[in-house]
């Protein structure tokens, strides 16, 4: 069985028969909890999957060299983290398809500039975890294959802070982390963590990592990289 995509042209889930997990990292301009997760990824020998800004890479140069010094599979995210369209159930366009080409080109030149092989990149995850088929068939014809978190995983809400009305905790994002495990397993599941958030959230999901992935190891999981598919 193959990869399963939405309605959009997103890669929401791998090989559903496979027992394997893809770790994801996404990250924009905040991005302190990189040290913290390339320890931890390592200790486990784990090869994660970052999607970066241009943003990101600009600000955060030492930490995006780390994530390539350590081999780790690194792709784009979008040059300015673009919102692609309104949060409506219309999903109405917020750029153009030229927008986004000219955005993911941008982003693409930075990776370069980092000394990022970019013909190698294939996967990337658009911003906001948001799009429309429209903008994911740009990114298909640059190459690009969209994909997103796959759906119920809940992990993807730590970037929310306590002001926020959705604001949910570390403990509450792992108890439906688990609780999705339990109910329909992970196989293929693609999981997205933030490395960097808002300062106002001192309660980080990244610091957990290392826990979940011991648990998941426990239940029988291994670990993909974008960068084997």
């Amino acid at each position: 069985m193959g990869a399963q995509v939405d309605a959009y042209g997103a890669v929401r889930r791998m090989n559903p028969e496979e027992k394997r997990i893809y770790l994801c990292f996404t990250g924009d301009i905040n991005f302190e909890g990189v040290p913290t997760v390339l320890a931890t990824l390592a200790k486990h020998n784990i090869e994660g999957s970052w999607f970066v800004t241009g943003n990101c890479v600009r600000v955060n140069r030492d930490k995006v060299q780390a994530i390539i010094d350590a081999g780790h599979y690194i792709a784009p995210h979008s040059d300015k983290h673009l919102l692609y369209a309104d949060w409506n159930a219309e999903r109405t366009p917020l750029v153009t398809p030229e927008e986004v080409r000219v955005d993911l080109d941008a982003n693409m030149a930075e990776l370069a500039a980092m000394g990022v092989d970019v013909e190698k990149i294939r996967a990337f995850i658009p911003p906001y975890e948001h799009y429309t088929a429209a903008s994911n068939a740009v990114a298909v014809q640059m190459g690009l294959l969209p994909v997103n978190l796959s759906e119920g995983t809940y992990t993807n809400a730590d970037y929310t802070t306590p002001s926020m009305k959705n604001y949910r905790s570390s403990k509450a994002i792992l108890e439906k982390f688990w609780a999705k495990e339990e109910r329909d397993g992970l196989n293929g599941a693609i999981i997205l963590i933030h490395p960097g958030t808002d300062p106002e959230r001192t309660d980080k999901l990244y610091n957990h990592l290392d826990k979940m992935i011991r648990r998941l190891k426990k239940l029988g999981y291994s670990f993909g990289s974008f960068k084997e598919e």
